[in-house]
């Protein structure tokens, strides 16, 4: 499970810093933005896997 919330989060800072890059952003919006997007759908996916396990 920590592994897949790390994973997430990696995903969606590689992500933010590429499209700060791309589109040129003094601050860092998109790296800030998809960051905590992706820390909410790593904690979904882990909460899910705990509350729900698999059989």
């Amino acid at each position: 499970m920590a592994f897949q919330l790390a994973v997430s989060i990696l995903i969606g800072v590689l992500a933010g810093k590429k499209l700060d890059a791309y589109f040129q952003t003094e601050h860092p919006y998109f790296t800030a933005l998809l960051s905590i997007l992706a820390l909410f759908a790593g904690l979904y996916l882990s909460l899910k896997d705990l509350l729900f396990p698999k059989k």
